[in-house]
């Protein structure tokens, strides 16, 4: 599946679906592995086919993790169109939510709710950006040591950018900075990026230039 040989990987992934006990975790595991095979197998997917499957899992493990990460895939379905389209950000904000509280304690419920106020800040609105910002204060709040809260830090920040919240924008910069995770196998791990955009900030936006030096000299270090 990684290497792209899809017509191979579901091979595999269907022996161990009819060779595994009815309804195991194997066999829920398989059914969500064809689902995603079927959904990203360029250039010829299947979407009604994966549709399928992430259902079935869904209707065999209502509470489960791949439940969970089943009903996402559904709403990313909807959601990733073609450059040349525009998604339907009303109803994937809808069905994003839905994820979320159905799972609100589960990796893909939060990364459902950051899929939402992404779709929510598309538009630069105003309207839009208040929402989001009141939606991410209560998710930030109820789950302050999230997976996705430097993600969440960081539409955070948008939000704040939009509402001309020049303070709010850099303190939820700081933020995600604070709470981006170190993958320390990753040679590629750089926060030189976080540490201009945070001192340009912090100069020429909020006047802050004790904080500007630090970033500064971190970019230049």
């Amino acid at each position: 599946f990684k290497m792209g040989e899809y017509n191979q990987a579901m091979k595999i992934f269907q022996k161990v679906l009819d060779g595994v006990p009815e309804n195991s975790d194997s066999q829920i595991q398989a059914l969500y592995a064809l689902g995603c095979t079927q959904w990203l197998k360029l250039p010829s997917e299947d979407k009604v086919a994966a549709e399928k499957l992430f259902k079935e899992v869904i209707k065999r493990s209502p509470g489960g993790d791949y439940a969970a990460w089943s009903m996402l895939a559904l709403v990313r379905m909807v959601h990733m169109v073609p450059a040349d389209q525009t998604p339907d950000y009303p109803k994937v904000r809808v069905e994003y939510q839905k994820v979320y509280e159905k799972f609100p304690d589960k990796i893909a419920g939060h990364e459902a709710f950051v899929y939402m106020i992404g779709a929510y800040l598309a538009a630069f609105t105003r309207e839009d950006a208040e929402i989001a910002e009141k939606k991410l204060d209560e998710f930030l709040k109820a789950h302050p040591d999230s997976p996705f809260a430097s993600s969440a830090w960081g539409l955070y920040a948008k939000a704040a950018e939009t509402l001309g919240e020049k303070q709010g924008q850099l303190d939820a910069m700081l933020k995600e900075l604070e709470k981006r995770e170190i993958d320390p196998a990753n040679p590629f791990m750089d926060n030189s990026n976080a540490y201009w955009a945070i001192a340009v900030v912090a100069e020429f936006e909020v006047g802050d230039f004790d904080t500007a030096r630090k970033y500064y000299k971190l970019m230049m270090k």
